[in-house]
């Protein structure tokens, strides 16, 4: 008999003990959390593309970037930021916009 009595005491303390943890400290898990999202270090560029083509409107905000880019030996270095766009209506559109951050090496 005091084998099930010891057992059951250390039962209930196991079961008292992760209980305290989880109430007092234990991990917190939340559903909900989104990762950290960094700041842009650069200036913001953008293009947009009229037929709705997501390279063109890329390349021309790489070309804003490397225009604004100080100096003879160019190179922009380049994060993208969003995607936007605009489709439909009475006179149809078809446009896309791409917007970039870009910092000077």
């Amino acid at each position: 008999m005091k084998s099930r009595k010891s057992r059951r005491s250390f039962l209930g303390l196991a079961g008292v003990t992760a209980a305290g943890v989880a109430l007092v400290g234990g991990p917190a898990v939340r559903g909900n959390e989104s990762p950290k999202e960094t700041k842009p270090k650069g200036k913001e560029f953008s293009g947009t593309s009229k037929t709705g083509n997501l390279q063109e409107a890329l390349e021309l905000a790489l070309k804003a970037a490397m225009d604004a880019a100080p100096g003879a030996d160019r190179q922009v270095r380049w994060t993208l930021c969003g995607i936007a766009g605009r489709q439909g209506g009475l006179v149809p559109a078809n446009e896309v916009t791409v917007t970039i951050d870009a910092t000077f090496a």
